[in-house]
């Protein structure tokens, strides 16, 4: 089991107990305003999902890194992060993406977890790009790549797209 931790955040991968927390995140309109596809609608719906993350981590190549993040404190969930993996021109690239329950939000939190992801995504887990994008309505999302070194590489339609390579990663 993955787990990674920072002075405020625990990082770790999803566990059959965290239902309620999977449920509530994904389920919550104001959560999935801008990815509404993405919602659950229902409890099972929920749990189908949540396994399906689960079963990931067994993955051999693993391809999803789906993760709780928790108050490194408390141990109170706030959130969830993680990327996908997909061979594109011979390199592997991690497209990312977070969501973090409302009364958590403006605090820093999401951009700590991804700056705590980008090295073992470059490290262990073999990317060589980082790629995420969101609504150009999305400020809060925006600022997090930014914050963590990406570079806007598109903008189509109302939607941003971000990357963050390796290479550049490493002369920051």
């Amino acid at each position: 089991m993955i787990q990674i931790t920072t002075p405020r955040l625990i990082i770790r991968d999803w566990q059959p107990a965290d239902l309620a927390h999977w449920h509530r995140l994904f389920s919550d309109t104001q959560n999935m305003h801008f990815v509404e596809h993405m919602q659950c609608h229902t409890i099972e719906e929920s749990q189908t999902r949540l396994q399906s993350a689960i079963d990931a981590i067994h993955d051999n190549p693993r391809v999803k890194y789906f993760f709780v993040v928790e108050l490194a404190q408390t141990g109170q969930f706030i959130g969830s992060i993680g990327f996908m993996t997909e061979m594109k021109a011979g390199e592997l690239w991690g497209n990312f993406g977070w969501f973090l329950l409302p009364e958590y939000q403006g605090h820093g939190f999401m951009a700590q977890a991804f700056r705590a992801l980008i090295p073992h995504a470059f490290g262990r887990w073999g990317v060589a790009v980082i790629d995420a994008g969101c609504n150009i309505a999305n400020k809060a999302s925006e600022r997090i790549m930014q914050q963590n070194g990406m570079k806007l590489v598109r903008q189509h339609n109302d939607r941003l797209d971000y990357q963050l390579k390796k290479e550049d990663w490493l002369s920051l």
